[in-house]
């Protein structure tokens, strides 16, 4: 009888033991499968924060330069363009911009305010014949700095342009990855976080965002032809872009990321907008001029044009429009 008793309890205590291996191994099952999970995670992290690294001193490999002669092309280095860019109309756009940004709101201190003034604050005065003159010669290699694209002067026929990577996966003409990387490197060296948004587009691509537009404007029960000249307020029609040259370049805050007027008063729109020129950028649609360049306030908007020219525009308070004029004419 006692054999028998000890028999049983020595079979519980097999049994229990076996229990808590099982309990056991499907414990460490759970934890390793969660632990791989977290691996995995933060792997597909730090690739994508990889991707927006800085190339500093990046040699042009030209083997790996676009040409780009029929501005009509579809390929798929035309899918890394974000479109998030021109999908604004003024301060009550912040949704449409929602939809591509994720960044926390953004409200500059006072101090910060005081970086340095907004650019235009008033309507650009008339340039008369008797005006400031421009003392300085461009030569003629150099006329594509000054390509003057808008709603009256589409993109030539002819054009063509040779494109390169920078900031890992946004394209622009070949001639203005260095000014470009020089001047994000100058804000990131001031501790500003400036964020490339938006550069070369083709032409498929402006075209959506311009038909999507266009389309939002009808759902708000606009004639095709009202929300077309709404449209083109904010996003350049098909053909009148600056992206689509390669010489144009959206660039917002890691901290802001809405594409709206208060930009401009963010540590970065200031820089911008105040040592722009001295990389050789300008602030192509500036406050007040819409009926000169046909577009709304757009402070994250930068257009390479040189630095001589860059500086005198903004010394002058110029647009591209009236430098063009007074230069040519």
């Amino acid at each position: 009888m006692n054999i028998d008793r000890r028999v049983t309890h020595i079979r519980r205590v097999e049994a229990v033991r076996k229990a808590k291996i099982r309990l056991a191994m499907i414990v460490l099952s759970v934890l390793f499968s969660i632990a791989l999970i977290l691996v995995i995670v933060n792997a597909g992290r730090a690739e994508e924060g990889n991707g927006s690294v800085r190339r500093e001193n990046e040699e042009m490999d030209m083997d790996q330069v676009v040409i780009i002669q029929d501005h009509n092309l579809v390929s798929s280095i035309a899918e890394n363009v974000n479109p998030a860019s021109d999908f604004t109309e003024d301060e009550r756009a912040t949704d449409t911009a929602d939809e591509y940004f994720a960044g926390e709101p953004y409200e500059p201190s006072a101090s910060e305010h005081q970086l340095g003034p907004e650019i235009r604050m008033e309507p650009a005065e008339e340039i008369e014949p008797d005006g400031p003159l421009i003392d300085f010669l461009i030569p003629e290699e150099d006329y594509w700095k000054l390509l003057l694209v808008n709603w009256e002067n589409p993109i030539p026929d002819d054009f063509e342009t040779r494109l390169y990577y920078v900031e890992s996966n946004f394209l622009i003409d070949h001639r203005v990855v260095k000014p470009l990387q020089n001047l994000l490197a100058a804000m990131r060296d001031e501790g500003l976080s400036p964020l490339l948004v938006s550069a070369y587009r083709c032409r498929i691509t402006q075209t959506t965002l311009f038909e999507n537009n266009v389309i939002r404007n009808m759902g708000n029960n606009m004639t095709r032809e009202a929300a077309e000249r709404e449209a083109a307020r904010v996003v350049a029609a098909p053909g009148t872009s600056e992206h689509e040259i390669g010489l144009a370049v959206d660039i917002v805050a890691i901290h802001y990321q809405n594409l709206t007027e208060s930009f401009a008063r963010t540590p970065e729109g200031i820089w911008m907008a105040n040592y722009g020129a001295n990389f050789g950028f300008i602030l192509r649609y500036p406050r007040n001029t819409e009926d000169i360049t046909g577009i709304i306030f757009e402070p994250w908007h930068l257009r390479y044009v040189g630095v001589e020219v860059a500086q005198y525009i903004m010394e002058h308070n110029l647009t591209l429009e009236e430098f063009v004029k007074k230069y040519f004419e």
